[in-house]
């Protein structure tokens, strides 16, 4: 909870930090959303930065989703590979 209200308020803060940039480049709307694409992607890495520095560890249901996936993915392979 505490990483997705993290991430909230770095996504909305984000017109605010650049609202100066956005203002000179106002007639170009490629340029605007190029250097909103740059900021958002900034924030992420970030934020994504901060979660690893935080140790994350995944929780057994998150764990189990892992394998369950895995085995999917696996089992579709083998699947696709006798029938070829």
């Amino acid at each position: 909870a505490k990483y997705c209200l993290q991430l909230k308020t770095a996504i909305r803060n984000i017109p605010l930090n650049v609202y100066l940039q956005l203002a000179e480049i106002a007639d170009d709307p490629l340029a605007m959303k190029n250097l909103l694409s740059t900021k958002i992607d900034e924030v992420l890495l970030e934020l994504g930065t901060m979660k690893y520095e935080e140790g994350f560890t995944p929780t057994p249901t998150e764990q189990t989703t892992e394998d369950t996936t895995s085995r999917k993915r696996s089992t579709k392979a083998t699947k696709k590979n006798k029938a070829e």
